[in-house]
């Protein structure tokens, strides 16, 4: 598969809420705002020297409390014996944007050794002020990263759409 061709589909996933420009999400707009004033911690891009590298995605984790993370536990261990470059998670990392749920994945994440990992901001991720907890610790929901000569993009669909300003910032 070429690279444009995986990029798409990398994008048609990230894509896969419906999506559609009614600005009427108010805190779609906010968290654009935000994403992109320069206040949020910018994502480091990986330093890879090759044309050649690897990573994984995974979504929809729906981590409730420290029993619940089989999955993503399990994900973490295979990537301990199958490095990648880095990760990509599309989405609903929390199961209702709690603090403990946060927590629990970060620990998660801290243990893994994975030094890239970026994420899209899922509908779940932003319940009860997730967002809040979600940029103290993944920074913007709207940003790109390089790898290489290759840009990824990440557009926030937390609430089930894509704003026209979000359409508008791609454009540029």
């Amino acid at each position: 598969m070429s690279t444009f061709y995986t990029h798409l589909l990398l994008l048609i996933m990230v894509l896969s809420v419906s999506t559609c420009t009614n600005d009427k999400f108010e805190f779609e707009i906010k968290r654009f705002k935000e994403s992109t004033s320069g206040q949020l911690t910018a994502k480091t891009s990986p330093s890879i020297s090759t044309s050649t590298y690897s990573f994984a995605a995974i979504g929809d984790l729906h981590i409730s409390h420290s029993a619940d993370n089989k999955i993503t536990q399990s994900f973490f261990d295979l990537l301990k014996s199958d490095p990648v470059d880095f990760v990509v998670s599309l989405g609903d990392i929390t199961n209702t944007g709690k603090e403990d749920q946060y927590n629990t994945f970060n620990t998660l994440l801290q243990a893994s050794g994975i030094q890239y990992f970026y994420t899209v901001i899922g509908n779940h991720d932003i319940m009860f002020n997730g967002w809040d907890r979600f940029k103290k610790l993944f920074g913007p929901s709207v940003y790109h990263f390089n790898v290489g000569s290759e840009t990824y993009i990440i557009l926030d669909s937390g609430n089930s759409t894509i704003s026209n300003e979000q359409f508008n910032w791609l454009e540029i």
